[in-house]
């Protein structure tokens, strides 16, 4: 998987999901699109923090972000003194010709029909394919392991999007790429050994998600 060699490490990420957008309250894809937070998904993130669920901003936090704007302003909330490093790696998945439109706008469209008839499996049209996401991801994961090896930090927090925490899930547990989905401002906290050039997951614990179901009551 690694085109570098990494050190023999144990490494915990904390992978958060930004905040909500406009498009994502009308359950439309949004890929490409540099849409910012709604007002209501800042205060989304705002009420998380102030349940304790993200680690606290201090001198030697390293954070990983997507470069999208949704991504940065989730960053400037919860650490606002801490610069990000950038991975382009980290950007949400190419949805193509669906960018923009949910289920309604799509419903009866033969492209669409398709793509759900393949499971999610082929690519969108005039997008990226799943298998093509996952391997960009994965990536942008191994430069992050790198990178914490340069800084010598054996924790950092990953601000990324809903198909990115798919893909390294999935990509780490062999399990669905369903199976993770996130809502907003919800993530993991995984722990990672990493030994000759092979990285296990050794645990996995939900974030946000006890607040999210309180919150949605």
């Amino acid at each position: 998987m690694w085109t570098r060699t990494a050190a023999e490490m144990t490494i915990t990420l904390y992978i958060i999901r930004h905040g909500a957008t406009k498009s994502n309250k009308r359950h439309a894809y949004l890929g490409n699109t540099n849409e910012p937070l709604s007002n209501e998904g800042g205060e989304q993130i705002i009420f998380y923090n102030e349940a304790g669920k993200y680690p606290k901003e201090k001198d030697n936090l390293l954070i990983f972000s997507s470069p999208m704007l949704r991504c940065l302003q989730t960053k400037d909330i919860l650490y606002p003194d801490t610069r990000a490093i950038l991975l382009p790696e980290w950007k949400e998945i190419d949805f193509g010709c669906f960018e923009g439109k949910n289920y309604q706008d799509l419903n009866g469209d033969p492209d669409y029909q398709r793509w759900i008839d393949s499971g999610g499996v082929t690519a969108f049209p005039g997008g990226e394919s799943r298998d093509e996401f996952v391997k960009r991801s994965m990536v942008g994961l191994e430069w992050c392991i790198a990178c914490m090896e340069d800084y010598k930090q054996k924790s950092a927090v990953c601000i990324v999007h809903g198909g990115t925490i798919m893909a390294i899930m999935s990509s780490l547990t062999g399990g669905d790429y369903y199976d993770y989905q996130v809502k907003n401002g919800q993530g993991y906290e995984i722990e990672l050994s990493i030994k000759d050039n092979n990285v296990q997951l050794e645990k996995l614990t939900p974030i946000a998600m006890e607040e999210a179901e309180e919150k949605d009551k």
